[in-house]
């Protein structure tokens, strides 16, 4: 008897457990979702506190000029795998866009992290996340842009930090709050960058009348400069080289010309490799003054000098 006893209350038992309401797959999710709510406008309100344009100085520990520098603090949203309910697990981001003003260059983009408790704010890059520097997009400099990091405090819209390039400390940044929104170009930046590269490449192109001295001889001729278009719709610039007395340059064929508008005075790179039909070869490093350009020469017949004046 005691046995049925225990065998019925047994069933009613298991009946009572499988009418017990269970939490669904739907209310569980409605968890995870006000959870993730809650997670995500609490980075938010966070990143508000920093939000902003700051523009200030770099004052080098090296001494010399002041570095002047704009920041700018915005929010992206970044989707991080998927939460457990297989939906996309989105989360608010802190960025910063940062580049020097007496350079010409492209935004530098940084990692961000703001501490409220006390106003710590830090921000790191890596030397993969800048898309280039003008002409170059091989370029890996710190000094155009690339490999910056500051470790500071925000307080009452002032940042003030210490400056680092990869290879030690720079100086120390401060910088004040001038708009409470970052604004991107409407065509973007990049396209916005190439116009006033363009621009720049616009008033070196040209002819020029060249002299070359090497080894007390002197040789003159024209240099063309014209303006090309990439694959990637990239502008650079083509150069090439005639002789007018036909001793030093029989037949120049184009050679690309590396532009550095961020440098001061704005550099000038260029090099030809001699051919079956040329046998002219050289490598040239100089600078753009004014109307003219001025650099070093090494050549097939010598070491020597080499200035251009626009005609």
């Amino acid at each position: 008897m005691k046995t049925a006893f225990n065998f019925l209350f047994s069933l009613i038992l298991i009946s009572a457990m499988g009418c017990a309401p269970n939490k669904s797959q739907q209310e569980i999710g409605a968890v995870t979702s006000k959870q993730e709510f809650q997670n995500n406008q609490k980075v938010k309100d966070n990143n508000s506190l920093v939000r902003g344009t700051y523009k200030g100085q770099i004052k080098p520990f090296a001494g010399g000029a002041n570095i002047p520098v704009e920041i700018g603090f915005f929010e992206v949203l970044v989707t991080l795998g998927s939460n457990n309910e297989g939906e996309n697990k989105i989360i608010p981001v802190l960025k910063a866009r940062f580049r020097r003003l007496d350079t010409f260059q492209r935004y530098q983009i940084m990692d961000a992290k703001f501490f409220k408790e006390n106003g710590t704010l830090l921000l790191s890059s890596r030397s993969t996340s800048s898309p280039g520097n003008s002409a170059n997009p091989s370029s890996n400099s710190e000094f155009l842009g690339e490999g910056y990091s500051f470790d500071g405090v925000l307080q009452n819209g002032v940042f003030s930090a210490q400056a680092s390039v990869r290879t030690g400390n720079l100086g120390v940044l401060e910088a004040l709050l001038v708009n409470a929104d970052v604004i991107a170009a409407p065509k973007g930046e990049s396209n916005e960058f190439n116009q006033q590269l363009k621009e720049k490449m616009e008033k070196v192109a040209g002819e020029y009348n060249y002299k070359i001295e090497i080894n007390d001889r002197i040789f003159t001729g024209t240099l063309n400069i014209v303006i090309s278009l990439s694959n990637n719709l990239e502008y650079f610039l083509v150069g090439s080289l005639n002789d007018a007395s036909s001793t030093l340059v029989k037949f120049s064929a184009p050679f690309v010309i590396t532009y550095k508008p961020e440098t001061s005075p704005e550099g000038l790179f260029f090099s030809k490799l001699s051919s079956q039909n040329d046998p002219f070869s050289f490598n040239f490093t100089g600078q753009v003054v004014g109307p003219e350009i001025q650099g070093n020469l090494i050549t097939t017949n010598g070491v020597g000098t080499f200035t251009a004046h626009r005609k």
